[in-house]
């Protein structure tokens, strides 16, 4: 079994600043889900395409319907805001800090739903958080460290990443308007353990896969019944929205041109 404890001051250490700024949140508190494994994921991280943000200039003159005709949708311009675009665009002005973050994205895990919004942190430390719109509310996902990608159109999420020789992947879906995590695989070597390393040079793991101890031939196939990486896309900081261009992608945002 892979040895947790080792790992809870390293866990905690990266949580800590996460859980402090959901405190005073008035949105449902922000769901941390910790690991006692930091691991970064060496699955997935070539040959990933990048989303494609919706070109704001593209959707000038788009109008959204069925919701309510607000400031920010102007007055004068007579756009209705989705109750879900309001949100957002009330959580950016109440709860987001620009200057903790890298920049914005909008992503689709499912469709014919509105798009979730991630706000993907300025460090490690900040991790990145991914924010939805179900059963009314805004819902707030905290991840641990950087690494995310997703699967368009099968509401599929994975926070991979680590640390020190333990690593993980966190398998996420939005059921019943809540994120959930579906599946959860870790691998490394204990911290008090050689290290090993195979006839190419590969240093040697343990693998679990949904707390079952396997090897890595056998972690790798269980992986890919679940998620299917050469699918999954992820972000790239140069196409990051800032607020103002979050914003404004977030008011002229399309569901059904989306999907």
């Amino acid at each position: 079994m892979i040895q947790r404890k080792a790992l809870k001051y390293v866990v905690c250490c990266l949580t800590a600043s996460v859980v402090l700024l959901g405190c005073s949140s008035k949105y449902k508190p922000v769901e941390v889900y910790t690991s006692s494994q930091e691991e970064n994921q060496e699955m997935g991280e070539s040959g990933q395409t990048q989303p494609e943000q919706p070109s704001i200039e593209e959707k000038e003159g788009e109008e959204s319907s069925g919701g309510k005709e607000t400031g920010d949708g102007g007055p004068e311009s007579g756009k209705m805001l989705e109750p879900w675009q309001q949100a957002y665009i009330d959580y950016l002005d109440s709860e987001s800090d620009e200057a903790g973050v890298s920049g914005y994205m909008l992503i689709l895990m499912s469709k014919d739903e509105a798009p979730q919004l991630v706000e993907v942190g300025i460090s490690e430390a900040a991790g990145c958080r991914v924010i939805h719109y179900g059963n009314g509310e805004v819902h707030v996902t905290q991840l641990l460290r950087l690494g995310l990608d997703y699967i368009p159109g099968e509401n599929l999420l994975r926070n991979w990443d680590g640390l020190m020789d333990h690593y993980y992947d966190l398998i996420y879906s939005i059921v019943d308007g809540e994120m959930k995590q579906v599946a959860s695989g870790y691998y490394g070597r204990d911290d008090n353990a050689a290290m090993e390393f195979d006839s190419e040079g590969n240093p040697i793991y343990q693998y679990e896969w949904n707390g079952v101890e396997m090897t890595r031939d056998e972690y790798e196939k269980e992986f890919a019944k679940v998620y299917d990486s050469s699918k999954a896309v992820t972000y790239n900081y140069d196409n990051l929205y800032s607020m103002d261009e979050v914003r404004e992608a977030i008011k002229e945002y399309n569901i059904i041109a989306n999907t």
